[in-house]
């Protein structure tokens, strides 16, 4: 994967280069445009927050299917996933916010050994956003955790026997398998390489896992079985964080250096640990403060250090993570970050490395209260009064206020559009905000061809998204009836009236691709032992050579027995004694 040029390759091309042929689909996406938002990440004491911009993508599946009560083709959802993307001008970051699935992937007629629908188009979507969404020098994140619920987007769909709920070690797996292709499809990131052999055209990868409570040898269970085929200097997944990678203060608090991010556990303990910082400038109540989660990013006092009483390190805050309610009991939550780095960046790390070494960022564990770079010499004292002066006043400025007077005339109503886009000039690549929002800025890269179909205010995002969450999806008849609430809603909010607003995507996918994309072969060049039965064409047949899977001979395969098949045993025979060897008890 290079970024040298942006991708040309629409959502529709990608989603059908990965689908099984002549597979047919039909998928909604919308979208909203960069907006300003809260940052996800805590300033150190004596610096600005970093100006962030938000930019959320859901992503609807439905397939046709016939009805009993009506006998018609009705659209109903299979699967949905929404992303949210933040944007600094140094850093992005894909956050999965939810992913769910009805069940009804089952009336798909695909080929057996095809995969999974619901991981192909996963996979595709994130990559095809990973591909248009990076920026040269600049890294892209994608972080997600990975916690099992009956349903996140579907109400009722629980209800659904077809639907498969993972459990939380399930669900760990399914997304490292599922993102595994993802990494693999860019250059390993090592540190061991020189920068003459850093292609500056190329992304480079680094998947982490952490699974609070579980040690490395625990937490390698749930890694993708291609990992254990990595060698040992170019490891595609390790059980570790980015962290302090992959921000501007390394030796910041660690309250700088973890995210915030909607409905997530590890934001919520950081809810509880904020209020340890004796010096916090709280801008509301205390009531508030732990609810509501842009007051948990106020800063402290600048003459503070922003330390937690209680956790003092990194690997502290994960051990205590072990002990959240999330993550014990029987309950575990995945922690996933694939860290993209162009080339270049990466080159200038390295030189920076070998140039400077002793300006290299100090580990975490090693880094104490002493340690924490005084922020106190970047601010400026107050000029305190002179002793005997008063204070000096400030003058309030008086509001002058007008007095209307004069004939009220009344206007008449009028009908408020959510959007300023009629729906007479809406296009399946046109928004209302291309006129007024540019593509490209300092803190943001959004090409108009990447976003949704529709392009929604954030308001109006979520009330689509509040539509969808009020539907029922418990049998196929109420499913496909929200399906189609869902869809005519969300083009009245748009201003597009009844009109379709879906598209359609037709599979052109190969078997043999799909299993590679899917990492089916992940257990390539290993010799598998398979029971069949030996042919009896002659000899040497069967006979494995290379990386050819052995044999065994037919008379060395145990068959079944049949249900109605009766084993009889044959009951072993009573030793009877003969009348005159039996001696009796003489009466007393």
């Amino acid at each position: 994967m290079t970024h040298s040029t942006s991708p040309s390759t629409s959502l529709t091309d990608a989603l059908a280069s990965s689908l099984p042929a002549a597979l047919k689909l039909r998928y909604y996406h919308i979208s909203s445009p960069p907006t300003p938002c809260d940052p996800i990440y805590a300033a150190p004491p004596g610096h600005k927050p970093e100006r962030t911009y938000s930019e959320s993508h859901s992503l609807l599946v439905t397939t046709t299917t016939t009805t009993a009560q009506d006998g018609k083709q009705d659209e109903v959802a299979i699967y949905a996933i929404e992303i949210v993307l933040y944007t600094t001008a140094h850093l992005s970051t894909l956050f999965v916010s939810k992913a769910d699935s009805t069940g009804y992937a089952s009336l798909l007629q695909t080929e057996s050994g095809a995969g999974s629908m619901i991981k192909i188009i996963t996979s595709g979507f994130i990559r095809w956003l990973v591909e248009h969404r990076h920026r040269p020098e600049r890294r892209l994140v994608l972080s997600l955790f990975a916690r099992a619920q009956n349903q996140y987007l579907f109400p009722g769909s629980v209800d659904n026997d077809k639907k498969h709920v993972l459990d939380d070690r399930q669900l760990v797996k399914w997304w490292c398998k599922t993102l595994d292709p993802i990494v693999r499809a860019c250059e390993p990131d090592t540190t061991a390489s020189s920068p003459g052999a850093i292609d500056t055209t190329s992304l480079y990868t680094k998947a982490h896992l952490i699974v609070p409570g579980h040690d490395t040898h625990e937490t390698s269970a749930f890694l993708p079985p291609s990992s254990r085929l990595d060698p040992a200097n170019a490891k595609r997944w390790t059980n570790s964080h980015p962290l302090e990678t992959i921000t501007q203060h390394p030796t910041a608090p660690p309250r700088c250096l973890i995210p915030h991010f909607p409905d997530d556990p590890k934001a919520r303990f950081l809810s509880e640990l904020d209020e340890e910082i004796p010096d916090a400038v709280l801008s509301q109540s205390s009531q508030s403060f732990s609810q509501n989660s842009s007051a948990t990013l106020t800063s402290p006092k600048k003459r503070g250090t922003g330390m937690w009483k209680s956790v003092k390190t990194l690997d502290q805050f994960w051990e205590m993570m072990a002990y959240r309610q999330e993550c014990c009991s029987g309950r575990l939550v995945g922690f996933i970050w694939v860290v993209f780095t162009p080339g270049n960046l990466l080159v200038n790390a390295t030189k920076d490395l070998h140039d400077n070494p002793v300006a290299s960022p100090t580990p975490r564990k090693n880094i104490v209260n002493a340690d924490i770079p005084d922020f106190s010499l970047r601010t400026t004292k107050r000029k305190s009064p002179t002793p005997g002066t008063a204070p000096p006043t400030k003058k309030r400025k008086l509001k002058h206020t007008h007095i209307l007077t004069g004939l009220i005339r009344p206007r008449a109503p009028h009908s408020k559009s959510p959007t300023t886009l009629s729906s007479s000039s809406f296009t399946s690549t046109t928004s209302f905000s291309q006129t007024t929002q540019p593509e490209t800025s300092p803190y943001y890269h959004a090409p108009h061809t990447t976003r949704g179909t529709i392009v929604l205010p954030l308001k109006e995002y979520d009330r689509v998204h509040e539509i969808l969450l009020r539907q029922d999806f418990s049998s196929l008849a109420d499913s496909c009836k929200s399906t189609k609430t869902w869809i005519q809603q969300t083009g009245i909010v748009a201003g597009m009236g009844g009109r379709a607003w879906g598209v359609d995507v037709v599979g052109r996918g190969t078997t043999a691709s799909m299993t590679k994309s899917l990492g089916s072969d992940d257990n390539a060049g290993l010799n598998v032992n398979v029971l069949s039965v030996k042919s009896r064409d002659g000899p040497g047949v069967g006979v494995p050579t290379g990386n050819q899977a052995q044999t065994l001979p037919a008379m060395l395969v145990r068959k079944k027995p049949k249900p109605d098949e009766t084993v009889v045993t044959q009951q072993p025979e009573v030793n009877v004694l003969h009348t005159g060897l039996v001696r009796k008890k003489a009466k007393a």
